[in-house]
């Protein structure tokens, strides 16, 4: 499993860097590191909304989700 980025919605805000760094295990489900990074755009609001699935499995449901409303003031 992994997170994805799903959507950003409003144009206060954008992702500009998408980065996963692999586990220091070589064991099977060591967790890695997952990063995005957001630029403001404009004073407003955006969600970003993130799927945690099996990469393969795009098109199914997601077995979590989680999303996150992002102020950003002038």
């Amino acid at each position: 499993f992994r997170w994805q980025a799903t959507s950003i919605v409003g144009a206060a805000c954008a992702i500009v860097a998408d980065k996963s760094e692999p586990p220091e295990s070589s064991k099977p489900g060591a967790p890695g590191l997952h990063r995005w990074r957001l630029q403001a755009k404009k004073a407003g609001e955006c969600e970003l909304k993130l799927a945690y699935r099996r990469p393969w499995e795009a098109s199914s449901d997601a077995a979590r989700e989680f999303s996150i409303r992002i102020r950003v003031a002038p």
